[in-house]
């Protein structure tokens, strides 16, 4: 029903065409304009009053309306070489509308967008037109007017046209469109070769010490880990996936519409380059402290060190009690678990409360830091950090509006000036201090448009955001639409570089370190049996284990997804042949004898076999043209149509990513390519059947 709907309204369109490239008439122009001109001025009222945006359509709309208007007058009261003055406004008023509006794909008026950009190319086009049908061959203008005043002689071959082309369009696009729309599923889910979820619990290594081990291995290539957790922005909750930028962009797989960007280009935004390499400690360094001074009694408050080793390690180091309203010192000694050298990172305060971010609850005070310094094996103490100079560190967010500040002044325990720290009641995990905040102290990020749109952030804006009860610094960094494993049917998400968040989130941890729970891994291709003594193996410990090659299996035994489609795609392409073929011939059939007297008399008047040739083949190789043309637009319109309502999740919802159509050109190109030699036999036919016409047999054929 929808082909026969779009054969039919093409048919209306059809004399409109015809006459518009034969010079004759600018109808189909003036229902372009009519169209777009309604379309835009009502369209843009509408939407914009629905979204309570009334007043910002006024311009646009007037300026759509002004367009129409220059139009009318133009083509009702101007003659002449003055039209040129009135499409000369039409063209101002729609370059007006252009820099005025954001002209997007995405647009829900975007065709009559392009329908009004189109209306003065269309008017320039028709003139030359008009100018060159004056000089145009006989046979050609002939064959133009022939079609434009008998358009209905053509309404069953167009109709036959639509509808095989169509079918054949549909058959061969929804089955593989089906089967590659299942494949990206898999591929959405687990972008590389295989996934693993999940901490083991008994393995001190983590999922990094495993990775090193699978490389080793002949089976596994090689891997990225990642860290999924959720996060928050105020009330807008989402997803948050950190990764290794560079491993990850090496091994994933990633679809071009999921962004503007590549995924190389994307990692490249979320990459910390100018990552916090805090103070580097002696070698020989076994223990740290710090000079400090209260000015209000703290009880319950200890000063912590953070410190990570060479391998990015990071660990808290005790430095105990705040303790008196006396400068004194406090200091603490080296993990001896890790190793050297160290980076001190940060100098936090420790109050005992809740484990994740609150607001409010905690003492306000303020803290004075002097000579922060590293204990020597020989016992000898070594500055990192007076104060004297310009600072390099910044306050640990504590809230959304962190009201910390950490300034110097002039009361000093040595030298010239100490470090102030100065505090409120909010905490970071119960954690409030400073940290070494090279490149900004932020951590780059990308964000998913629909974050994006309720939030307002844009690129390079900076926002706290909750990770886990953690309040993180972030720049936004990028926007986009689509990153594999995220669905974003339900919320948004953001994107990060794992070691800079996890070295930052780790600053506030108290027992435990955050560690990464999920490994991407590409394979070598060989020792398949490796690869299933992995797979065992990580199961046996409760990870969970997604693996590509598994998942398209399953598919691939499925007998719908690949006998049963296949045998319907030749089904309907042996239906579309037979029907195309009876379907021509019968036509020509039923007007041949009327082509034969038309032709007679043409050649009465003087035209050659060759001319009588072109009038044929141009008058019917644009009928063909055309209705091949529509059935393929339509075809995959309805291939759209049909495949939508397939393509949902097992709750019904939209699945992601979206599908997109694919054709099997390898079966449809053929086909076309069949049915044109249909087309160019019957066309050599009636040639040969007008070469035998007898002109005085016509001729008494008519007086009878």
């Amino acid at each position: 029903l929808f082909l026969v709907v779009v054969a039919l309204f093409f048919m209306r369109l059809f004399p409109l065409f015809v006459r518009y490239i034969g010079g004759e008439s600018p109808g189909l122009v003036h229902l372009l304009t009519g169209l777009s001109v309604a379309g835009l001025a009502g369209g843009t009222l509408f939407l914009n009053y629905q979204g309570g945006t009334l007043s910002e359509a006024y311009v646009p709309a007037a300026i759509a309306l002004a367009v129409g208007a220059s139009y009318y007058v133009t083509h009702r009261f101007i003659q002449g070489r003055w039209k040129w003055i009135g499409v000369g406004a039409q063209a101002a008023a729609v370059a007006a509308y252009a820099l005025t509006g954001d002209i997007q794909p995405s647009n829900a008026l975007f065709l009559a967008e392009v329908g009004l950009l189109a209306i003065v190319p269309a008017l320039v086009l028709y003139r030359l037109l008009t100018v060159m049908t004056r000089s145009a061959p006989a046979w050609l203008s002939i064959s133009l007017w022939h079609m434009a005043r008998n358009p209905l002689q053509y309404t069953w071959l167009v109709l036959l046209l639509v509808l095989v082309t169509g079918l054949g369009i549909f058959a061969t696009t929804v089955g593989g469109t089906l089967t590659r729309s299942q494949d990206e599923q898999i591929q959405f889910r687990t972008p590389t070769d295989m996934r693993i979820q999940g901490t083991p619990l008994f393995l001190s290594e983590g999922l990094g010490g495993m990775l090193e081990g699978f490389i080793e291995t002949p089976a596994i290539d090689s891997g990225a880990l990642g860290y999924r957790t959720s996060a928050s922005l105020g009330n807008v909750s989402m997803q948050l996936l950190a990764l290794e930028p560079d491993a990850f962009a090496k091994i994933a797989w990633f679809r071009d519409d999921f962004a503007d960007a590549r995924l190389e280009q994307i990692m490249e935004l979320v990459a910390v380059t100018d990552r916090p390499e805090g103070i580097t400690l002696p070698e020989d360094s076994q223990g740290i402290g710090l000079w400090i001074r209260p000015i209000e009694p703290q009880p319950l408050m200890s000063a912590w060190a953070v410190v990570q080793d060479s391998e990015g390690v990071v660990k808290t180091v005790s430095l105990g009690e705040v303790g008196e309203l006396e400068w004194h010192k406090v200091s603490g000694r080296l993990p001896d678990d890790l190793t050297g050298p160290f980076d001190l990172m940060a100098i936090s305060l420790y109050e005992p409360g809740t484990s994740t971010q609150s607001s409010g609850g905690g003492t306000p005070g303020t803290v004075l830091f002097d000579d922060v310094h590293a204990v020597r094996s020989d016992g000898s103490e070594v500055i990192l950090e007076g104060f004297e100079g310009d600072i390099a560190w910044s306050p640990i967010p504590t809230s959304l509006f962190n009201s910390d500040v950490l300034f110097t002044t002039n009361e000093s325990f040595n030298g010239v000036r100490s470090g102030v720290f100065r505090f409120g009641t909010d905490r970071n995990r119960s954690v409030r201090g400073i940290y070494e905040a090279t490149g900004g102290g932020v951590i780059p990020a990308v964000i998913s448009q629909e974050v994006a749109d309720v939030t307002g952030l844009r690129a390079g804006m900076t926002q706290i955001v909750s990770v886990s009860g953690w309040l993180v610094p972030v720049e936004v960094a990028g926007v986009i639409d689509l990153f594999p494993t995220l669905d974003t049917t339900n919320s948004g998400f953001m994107l990060a570089d794992i070691d800079a968040l996890l070295s930052y989130m780790n600053m506030m941890s108290q027992i435990s370190s955050v560690e990464p729970n999920e490994l991407y891994l590409r394979k070598s291709g060989e020792a398949p049996e490796i690869v299933e003594e992995i797979t065992n193996e990580m199961e046996s410990i409760l990870l969970k284990v997604s693996d590509t090659t598994e998942q398209r299996e399953e598919i691939r035994r499925d007998p719908l997804q690949n006998a049963g489609w296949r045998a319907l795609v030749f089904m309907a392409l042996a239906v579309v042949l037979l029907a195309a073929i009876f379907g021509y011939v019968a036509y020509m059939l039923l007007v041949g004898e009327s082509s034969e007297h038309e032709m007679g008399f043409l050649q009465s008047l003087g035209l050659s076999k060759i001319q009588l040739l072109g009038l044929l083949s141009f008058e019917h190789l644009t009928v063909v043209v055309l209705g091949l043309g529509v059935g393929t637009w339509a075809g995959f319109q309805m291939s759209r149509l049909m495949v939508a309502p397939l393509a949902v999740s097992d709750i019904g919802q939209s699945i992601v990513p979206p599908f997109i159509l694919v054709t099997d050109w390898s079966l449809m190109l053929p086909t076309y390519a069949m049915i044109l030699a249909i087309f160019m036999t019957v066309m050599f036919i009636l040639y040969r059947s007008i070469g035998r016409t007898k002109l005085f047999e016509l001729a008494r054929t008519g007086e009878a």
